[in-house]
């Protein structure tokens, strides 16, 4: 599990409880496409906070053994956060009722599957309790991982991956390797935890 830390930047981090002021609201409809998602940033309720990650299933058709958050396709009335909460609870066993709401990331789309996906941030105060409460369901999730902001900020963790043309924002902490939307979300989620720290794009980091 990947876990380790180190310094933030200037003036200290931004406790998870008041990280809603800073979050996006809803994405204006123009720039919503016709199928939606939303996954759900899990923090714990610490200066440095804990984020869970998990790593999909190996046998999915459609990112296989990537690290993501618990997410997944809008089902017909729900709102993004009910989206964000019932897959996380149909992935991981998180009781939506342990988690905060805290606001949302600028939506995204994606390029190959052209769903418009919702970040939702949410908080869990006993950090503990939900830890050994999550249950990764194997038709879903391979692994588990919650990875401390200080650690997700350091330099030598941070790089740019590139393929097909294409590049973004990466991370590789110990042996986890986050990349594609999910870096992408990252990348915006560390300033408004205050632990954003300047590092190097030009340094690569290989998808495999």
């Amino acid at each position: 599990m990947a876990e380790s830390s180190t310094g933030a930047r200037a003036g200290g981090p931004t406790p998870a409880s008041q990280i809603s002021t800073r979050a996006s609201g809803p994405t204006p409809a123009s720039q919503i496409s016709t199928r939606h998602a939303a996954v759900l940033i899990v923090l714990s309720d610490h200066p440095d906070p804990e984020i869970l990650y998990t790593v999909r299933a190996q046998h999915l058709s459609h990112h296989a053994g990537e690290t993501s958050f618990p997410g997944g396709g809008k089902e017909p009335g729900e709102s993004p956060e009910e989206t964000a909460l019932r897959e996380a609870w149909e992935e991981v066993r998180l009781d939506p009722d342990a988690v905060e709401i805290q606001g949302r990331l600028e939506s995204r789309s994606t390029q190959r599957f052209k769903f418009n996906v919702d970040p939702i941030i949410g908080r869990v105060r006993d950090i503990d309790r939900v830890k050994r409460s999550l249950l990764a369901d194997p038709k879903e999730v391979d692994q588990i991982h919650w990875v401390r902001a200080s650690a997700l900020a350091n330099p030598i963790n941070r790089g740019t991956w590139r393929f097909s043309g294409r590049s973004g924002p990466a991370f590789k902490v110990e042996d986890l390797l986050i990349w594609g939307l999910t870096a992408g979300m990252t990348s915006e989620l560390l300033p408004l935890l205050g632990w954003d720290q300047p590092w190097d794009p030009s340094r690569h980091i290989p998808l495999s």
